[in-house]
């Protein structure tokens, strides 16, 4: 049987020419691809991702190689980096044909309703300039900008062979691709009934849609982030295809988008653009209009603003509302809170008889040092859950702190139920974790347990909160203690 690659990497090899400072052999095609492919793996929980990368061995020299073509065409989906390099050359220009010629096979099968090419502009390319005839849909498509503009206006290449901060940059760029690879890949594999690992429960109900402002290519990368955040809670992220070129149409088509929405988001820059002031005042006006509506305005605390006309127009808007100028990560908060605060409302009296009956999964969470003890914990839970079919989740502490992170955020999205442990942690520690459940509110969790275990001192005795029933069992572990004051209330209600 041959083999069907889950994503074709189409690119000129002037774009791969390796730059010596860096690695021998690593040029700026092999840098993204050495990075994609253990993103994607990452955000599809398997490693069972076939990535083509052609290093000459099936181009050569030849006219048309049977082989490469039919690897084309059988792909589930097709990376073009675009430059003008990519532009000029006749491989290029086949393997997009080749691709584009399969695609109404592949929609007739088991595609999704949405793009299987992704377009990485490597250099910015002129949206009016006259390309060949192969490339005019390739074209026309919204592109993943590997570059910036500093001063607003010239654009600089995302370097790999530059100082870490510019590699963090190409980096966190590479992982915008790799998400919508996931979500596209993952949506293909459903629906042929392939096993993957399951998403978390979604924040948001079903069709919460949400506008996300274009911004300034000076907030590009937050507003990226953003939109992977807001499509992991479940949102629809708008815009989601490119706006019309025609600027009578513009205003229509983003009024549509926010009549869609129940919350628009606006990253401010350093550097004024009338686009962003229009995006402004339209959700301005909505807000006006709908009392289901509400707009955030965001600005990173300490930006330097060199434009005296976006100096004037953030007074404008302090005048009129509050542009938040916080870090991202309290912002990314302050989004979430407030879309579930949009969220309808449970019937009370449904949600308290099917409190118990929806427990299906439960988090133990403890850090590395009380793992022994823990796994007393963690056997009493399964002996007792098991047969109601309730799953235990524990901690990972093997990978890089990311995926550790990433792990830690989609358990708590997934539970009903978290117990918090705590012996030779620190109390900071536990702090930090029960932050971590107070972030979680409104979601799954209905019942939360901090259980503290260890050598007694002043401090852990007097721990309290309201936020969660806290047991104490210093000394010994004792299976009848956790059964009686946490088991039990979890199970019962």
């Amino acid at each position: 049987m041959y083999k069907i690659d889950d994503v074709f990497i189409s690119y000129n090899t002037v774009d791969d020419l390796f730059v010596p400072e860096v690695k021998p052999g690593i040029g700026w095609v092999t840098f993204v691809y050495k990075h994609l492919v253990p993103c994607l793996r990452s955000k599809l929980g398997t490693k069972d991702v076939e990535v083509f990368f052609d290093v000459e061995k099936l181009r050569g020299n030849t006219e048309l190689n049977p082989e490469l073509c039919r690897r084309v065409k059988a792909a589930r989906t097709f990376v073009a980096i675009m430059s003008e390099g990519f532009i000029q050359s006749s491989w290029c220009l086949k393997e997009t044909a080749w691709f584009y010629e399969s695609l109404p096979q592949k929609k007739a099968k088991s595609s999704p309703n949405w793009s299987p090419v992704f377009k990485l502009d490597r250099q910015e390319i002129d949206r009016e300039r006259e390309v060949p005839q192969e490339l005019l849909e390739l074209h026309g498509l919204t592109a993943y900008k590997f570059y910036i503009k500093p001063d607003g206006v010239t654009a600089k290449e995302l370097r790999h062979d530059h100082k870490e901060e510019a590699r963090e940059e190409l980096r966190a760029k590479i992982d915008d691709v790799a998400q919508d690879l996931a979500k596209f890949l993952k949506a293909v594999r459903e629906q042929v009934n392939e096993q993957l690992k399951p998403y978390p429960p979604p924040l948001v109900a079903p069709g919460t849609g949400v506008y996300l402002a274009e911004a300034m290519l000076d907030r590009d990368r937050d507003r990226s982030y953003l939109r992977r955040e807001l499509e992991q809670w479940g949102c629809t992220v708008f815009p989601d295809q490119p706006l019309p070129s025609d600027p009578s149409q513009i205003k229509a088509t983003i009024n549509e988008y926010l009549r869609s929405s129940s919350l628009s988001i606006h990253p401010l820059g350093a550097w004024y653009n009338a686009f962003e002031s229009m995006q402004v005042e339209l959700a301005q006006a909505h807000k006006r209009d709908r009392t289901n509506f509400s707009y955030l305005i965001w600005l990173p605390p300490q930006l330097a603003i060199q434009d005296e006309q976006q100096r004037k127009f953030i007074q404008l808007l302090e005048n009129v509302s509050e542009p938040l100028k916080i870090a991202l990560e309290e912002f990314k908060e302050i989004v979430s809170e407030q879309l579930i605060s949009q969220q309808p409302k449970p019937d009370r009296q449904q949600n308290e008889q099917s409190e118990s009956s929806d427990l299906t999964h439960v988090y133990l969470i403890y850090d590395q040092r009380d793992r022994q003890v823990a796994e007393a914990l963690e056997d009493a839970l399964w002996e007792a859950l098991e047969e109601r079919g309730v799953e235990v989740i524990i901690p990972v502490f093997e990978g890089d702190v990311t995926t550790i992170r990433e792990h830690h955020q989609a358990s708590l999205l997934q539970s009903q139920a978290a117990i918090i442990y705590c012996s030779d942690a620190s109390l900071d520690w536990l702090r930090v974790k029960q932050s971590d459940l107070r972030g979680a509110s409104g979601r799954h969790i209905s019942k939360k347990f901090i259980y503290i275990g260890g050598s007694e001192t002043p401090q852990k005795r007097r721990y309290r909160t309201a936020e969660a029933q806290v047991i104490h069992n210093f000394g010994s572990f004792s299976h009848e203690c956790f059964e009686t004051e946490v088991i039990r209330p979890m199970v019962e209600g």
